[in-house]
């Protein structure tokens, strides 16, 4: 409540933001096709940037590397990958973001650009409470399991005849 409070007597003036999005793909160091997405926030003349690349984690003290090359740019930094393992050289293997000079150069540069793009902002939030959506869950993970076997077991009988046709259709072809 107190915070709650304390934000109601704020002036709408006081909230700032700016957003930058830097194509940056390198699957080498472990960048994603979505690059890195850049959002800084000024709230009572502070800045907090928060940068998000689209990898699979950070390489060990990365994070802290970054943080410190990077931290006199904004008050405050928040780094974060969006983990979706695209980047992953091969299934089930770890390619977490590397250090790079090329890596701090873009981050510098997105957080510019976003400090660049600042403007007058609002913010809210809320809470709305919709029936009968099935969203994954507690259980959901079973049955999507269970549907990928069934195909996976159809699918294993299905390819002599798929192909066996393709075959017929091609002698057709022939002169």
């Amino acid at each position: 409540m107190k915070s709650w409070n304390k934000t109601l007597k704020s002036s709408y003036d006081s909230f700032k933001a700016g957003v930058n999005s830097l194509d940056c793909e390198d699957l080498e160091v472990g960048i994603g096709p979505c690059g890195l997405r850049t959002i800084v926030f000024e709230i009572g003349g502070k800045t907090t940037a928060i940068l998000l690349w689209d990898s699979n984690g950070f390489s060990k003290n990365l994070r802290n590397n970054l943080k410190q090359e990077l931290g006199g740019m904004v008050d405050n930094l928040i780094l974060s990958t969006t983990d979706n393992h695209f980047v992953n050289k091969k299934p089930g293997g770890e390619n977490p973001l590397k250090y790079s000079k090329d890596l701090v150069l873009n981050a510098s540069t997105s957080i510019k650009n976003a400090l660049n793009d600042l403007n007058y902002a609002e913010a809210s939030s809320g809470k709305i409470t919709t029936d009968n959506v099935d969203i994954l869950g507690y259980g959901k993970q079973d049955s999507i399991t269970s549907a990928v076997n069934r195909t996976i077991q159809i699918a294993r009988y299905s390819w002599l005849p798929v192909y066996g046709s393709a075959f017929m259709f091609y002698l057709t072809l022939l002169p």
